[in-house]
């Protein structure tokens, strides 16, 4: 798949063709300008390859070959390499070769753009990053993931969460069960976890689009106090989870822009849905669901109870008539099991 340009990328590399630029050179001054690929020739070749308009190895070639000639790229050596780079006057020498006086600072502009997609915010215990994150959530759109541990349902932000709500932005918060937090944080806190869960389940009442959910792997704990917002913005708290407390770690924020959907992005929300996918709603019809599906072993017991008896005349009937009766023995541990959760909110 070729790499994508931003609609500003496309807009100066359209001006520099109106003035008689090649489409392979406008696109490569451009790149340059707000990628600012360093490379071996060799390796420079294969990178700007992926761009609309340089995907043929000679056309990328002689894109660059004219570049070193005019002097708006350069050769310099590194590490016993010779790299290719953009001279530090590229912006201005494309600027005056289109005739568009501001397309320096707009190439900047989209060079901060990019280096943006990821930022280092602080420590959580800093103001700005709490105010910032209701900000993040003010504006959500669409949705809203939030991964926790035993947080307590009276932050400030709990009436934002429940107003976006109402306005149709699916708000899911993960907690994880009495049982995880007091392995992660000791016995005494697994109260806590049990009245931050009964906290959110209030809170997430007559809110369709507010669900609880409460975790019982304690590995899904692992990306608690982290933020996810219209699967576009991410928010990750950076602590040992073991050993530190969430309000001790250290907050990114990774942005998939128009276009983009970043790695890292996309690596949360497959890890967030896998946990969200096993974890037990707290809502009653879910929990009750999430129950019958725990205990399996009784839809294999049926199963094997109407084979017996379609079969109850031959030598099958008895073994099928064996299996489920182990799947029913089976079935009452699991389900015992499943109810003492539902109940007391433990595994």
């Amino acid at each position: 798949m070729a790499a994508s340009l931003s609609q500003g990328e496309i807009d100066i590399v359209g001006a520099l063709r109106a003035k008689g630029v090649s489409r392979s050179c406008a696109t490569m001054a451009v790149i340059m300008a707000t990628r600012e690929h360093a490379r071996p020739r060799a390796e420079l070749v294969d990178i700007v390859r992926q761009y609309p308009g340089l995907e043929d190895t000679a056309e990328a070639e002689a894109a660059i070959a004219e570049f070193m000639r005019l002097g708006w790229l350069i050769e310099t050596p590194l590490y016993g390499k010779y790299f290719i780079q953009q001279a530090r006057d590229l912006r201005a020498k494309i600027e005056e070769e289109s005739a568009h006086p501001g397309v320096a600072e707009r190439l900047l502009h989209l060079r901060r753009t990019l280096e943006e997609s990821v930022r280092s915010l602080g420590s959580m215990n800093d103001s700005s990053v709490y105010e910032s994150y209701i900000g993040l959530l003010q504006q959500a759109q669409s949705e809203i993931i939030l991964p926790m541990l035993a947080t307590s349902p009276k932050l400030s932000s709990v009436p934002v969460l429940k107003e976006r709500a109402a306005k149709g932005v699916r708000v899911l918060v993960l907690l994880s069960s009495p049982r995880v937090v007091a392995r992660l944080r000791g016995e005494t806190m697994a109260h806590v976890a049990r009245e931050a869960i009964s906290g959110w389940k209030e809170n997430a009442r007559g809110l369709p689009n507010f669900e609880v959910r409460v975790s019982h792997r304690i590995e899904d704990s692992y990306i608690a106090s982290c933020m996810l917002i219209d699967a576009r913005v991410l928010r990750i708290d950076v602590y040992d989870p073991v050993r530190q407390r969430s309000l001790e770690g250290f907050m990114l924020e990774a942005t998939s822009s128009a276009g983009q959907d970043l790695n890292i992005v996309r690596i949360f929300s497959d890890y967030f849905w896998r946990a969200w996918g096993r974890a037990r709603p707290v809502e009653l019809r879910g929990a009750i669901w999430w129950c019958i599906k725990k205990s399996w072993e009784w839809l294999a017991f049926l199963v094997f109870l109407g084979l017996a008896f379609a079969l109850r005349l031959t030598f099958w009937s008895g073994v099928f008539g064996s299996a489920a009766a182990t799947l029913m023995i089976m079935g009452l541990g699991s389900l015992s099991s499943a109810v003492k959760s539902l109940l007391t909110y433990d595994d």
